[in-house]
């Protein structure tokens, strides 16, 4: 697991580092539960941002990095950006934005030409945006980023993680998508009494 843990760090913490250089998560917690773990989240980045991602049928481990995951066999990483800061006058169109400027960035970074690979896909809660692309292979042979990003009040939601060479792509996707699924916000900090009230509903 350090190896991988050591290795997504490497792949997944290069995305955007306009993004992550602020990127601190001081008010997070992990409580594990009989068939996973529950990530909340309160005050994410001072943002006045509260919620919790319910990640079930896997362990769930935190790592030295404050929004990074190891959960089951993939990594997780949580963000938010302000979306006003990309064009657009839908929320589609925002996110599609994100993914170009983040691509775009990437090229630049790894000074290669990204191919970026994206569509709207549905969440339990409204619409949301996957996105992907390969890796390089001077940086690694096939390794894909995954993403998945939605809006949520003035800010984009992203989870991603990365598609190793021993495992699956539509594993991975459908590891992103359920833990995107998995996503509960609210307005008022999450404490013990407020989650096992929202469990039993």
């Amino acid at each position: 697991m350090k190896i991988l843990t050591g290795l997504l760090v490497v792949l997944i913490l290069q995305t955007s580092t306009k993004a992550q250089n602020k990127a601190f998560t001081d008010n997070k917690c992990l409580i594990e539960t009989s068939t996973g773990g529950i990530l909340i989240f309160n005050n994410f980045n001072k943002l006045d941002l509260y919620f919790y991602i319910d990640l079930k049928n896997t362990s769930v481990t935190t790592t030295d990095r404050n929004n990074l995951f190891s959960v089951g066999e993939y990594a997780l990483q949580v963000l938010a950006l302000d979306k006003t800061k990309f064009t657009g006058e839908t929320d589609q169109e925002i996110l599609g934005s994100h993914a170009r400027s983040e691509t775009a960035y990437m090229n630049n970074q790894f000074k290669a030409k990204l191919e970026l690979k994206a569509e709207a896909v549905k969440l339990k809660f409204g619409s949301a945006y996957f996105w992907q692309y390969d890796l390089p292979e001077s940086v690694a042979k096939d390794v894909q980023q995954l993403f998945v990003t939605l809006v949520y009040k003035d800010f984009i939601i992203s989870l991603n993680t990365a598609k190793l060479p021993n495992q699956n792509f539509e594993g991975a996707k459908a590891f992103l998508m359920n833990a995107a699924n998995s996503i509960v916000f609210t307005d008022r900090r999450i404490n013990l009494e407020y989650l096992c009230r929202e469990r039993k509903n």
